[in-house]
C-alpha cells in the first residue's frame, strides 16, 4: 500500500519534471497541470493489492503444502531448468522493444494507438 501511494506522489513528481523540461525546451507542450482525482489515488493502491496477492499465491501455496518435518531435512537444492523461462522472457523483452520503437515510428494523428503500443510495450518490458 504505502509503495502505491508512493509510486502515485513520484509519478506525479516526474509528470511535473517533464511538463518543466519540456516547456523550458519551447515544445509548445499545453500547461493543463496534474489533477489528482480519488480514482487516480484508488486505481493504483487497488492494483498494487491485487498484484502483490497473485505473485504471492504460488509461492504460499507450494510452500503451505510441504510438511514442516519435511521442510527441515537437509536436500541438495535442486535447479530446475531456466531455459523456457529465459526464453519467454527475452521474447518479452524483445517484443516491448519492438512496440515502443513502433510506437515512437506511427505518423498518425490518433493519439490512442501510439499510447497503447506504448503500454503494451511497457508491460512487455517489465515482465521480461
Amino acid at each position: 500500500l504505502v509503495g502505491s501511494l508512493l509510486g502515485v506522489l513520484a509519478g506525479v513528481g516526474l509528470v511535473r519534471l517533464i511538463t518543466w523540461l519540456l516547456n523550458r525546451s519551447d515544445a509548445g507542450l499545453p500547461d493543463a497541470g496534474v489533477s489528482l482525482t480519488p480514482t487516480t489515488i484508488i486505481a493504483p493502491v487497488i492494483v498494487g493489492l491485487v498484484v502483490t496477492v497473485l505473485s504471492a499465491w504460488a509461492p504460499a501455496r507450494k510452500a503451505g503444502s510441504i510438511h514442516p518435518v519435511q521442510a527441515m531435512r537437509p536436500q541438495p537444492p535442486t535447479r530446475a531448468s531456466l531455459k523456457w523461462r529465459t526464453l519467454a522472457g527475452a521474447a518479452a523483452l524483445l517484443s516491448g522493444a519492438v512496440l515502443c520503437v513502433v510506437s515512437v515510428l506511427i505518423d498518425t494523428e490518433a493519439l490512442r494507438i501510439p499510447l497503447s503500443l506504448v503500454g503494451a510495450g511497457t508491460l512487455a518490458l517489465v515482465l521480461g
